[in-house]
């Protein structure tokens, strides 16, 4: 946190507070060196364009602090809005742009091992083209490598008698769909607690909330469908309809996400963030930087910040 400090200690104007990943993060700089250093990075993002037009509009002067990062998660956006929120400023305005459900940075309580980064797992090499996305590797041995040793196989063995499943997942490798399945619930179920953790505490602190999913919720499930085609049967992949019955049926939040689609629009979010819905893949069209890193140029991010600014002016305003 303590890089982002000086942000919040240089005036006293209140706050728009800025949170996101690679996609929100002003300070992204590609690192594909086909593309001209002019050309990655350094524009206007979303963010700090919604939120100058917002200030305009009020007529009042904020501080607008981004503190986006890239490869961040739900999770670690939480942690930066509430070290934010006990610093002596006021903040106003938060605005969050989504990022992968299934980002998921926490202390690996089972081994206590350092955070795995992508391009040096042997699956995931090459995956991104900055090597931020990281995370912890319990859940990378529970994703891509579903081998039990006896103890866990007896643990799962009894799990699925005390629920009544064992007909259901009779044989190892129907209990290993099963683990994965429900450790990916079990990710995305915490996003969706993350979320709603900030938005309340917004309104508990008269701080007014907006969420947008900018980046596909399950684009990181899409990469382990295309090199597993095995696993294809599990829930909440890449399927509209696994995400649908996921957000529609087993989620607990289901409710509180459906009542409150004023600040969560374009619920249940799909499989498809807004750089789908709104940028073409294209590359002539120039909304992102190039076909190796699929990050919005500064067209794209104008395209999104006109998207964002109309729906929320007409909406909120």
């Amino acid at each position: 946190m303590k890089n982002i400090l000086p942000k919040f200690t240089k005036s006293k104007k209140p706050v728009i507070l800025i949170l996101g990943c690679s996609f929100t993060n002003a300070k992204f700089v590609s690192n594909d060196d086909t593309v001209p250093v002019d050309k990655r990075g350094g524009w206007t993002f979303w963010g700090e364009s919604v939120a100058q037009r917002l200030s305009d509009h009020q007529g009042k002067e904020y501080d607008i602090i981004n503190c986006a990062v890239s490869g961040g998660s739900t999770r670690q956006m939480k942690e930066i809005f509430m070290w934010a929120l006990s610093s002596d400023r006021t903040i106003e305005y938060v605005f969050v742009g989504g990022t992968d459900f299934l980002r998921f940075r926490e202390t690996d309580m089972m081994n206590n091992t350092p955070w795995l980064d992508v391009n040096t797992h042997p699956l995931l090499k090459g995956m991104y083209h900055n090597s931020c996305n990281i995370i912890p590797t319990h859940f990378f041995r529970i994703l891509f490598e579903p081998g039990f040793n006896v103890k866990e196989s007896d643990y799962l063995k009894e799990l699925l008698e005390k629920y009544k499943l064992e007909d259901r997942y009779s044989d190892i490798e129907d209990w290993n769909k099963f683990f994965i399945d429900q450790n990916i619930m079990y990710v995305m179920e915490q996003t969706l607690i993350d979320l709603r953790i900030i938005r309340d505490v917004c309104i508990a602190n008269n701080i007014k909330f907006h969420y947008e999913q900018v980046l596909g919720p399950i684009s990181f499930p899409s990469f382990i469908e295309e090199r597993l085609p095995e696993m294809d049967g599990i829930n909440l992949l890449t399927n509209d309809r696994k995400w649908m019955s996921f957000l529609y049926s087993k989620s607990h939040l289901r409710d509180y996400f459906k009542e409150n689609t004023i600040d969560f629009p374009d619920w249940p979010f799909f499989n498809r963030g807004l750089n789908c819905q709104l940028l073409s893949y294209n590359l002539e069209k120039g909304h992102f930087i190039s076909k190796n890193d699929l990050h919005p140029t500064a067209e794209g991010q104008r395209i999104l910040a006109d998207y964002i600014w109309k729906r929320y002016k007409k909406t909120k305003l």
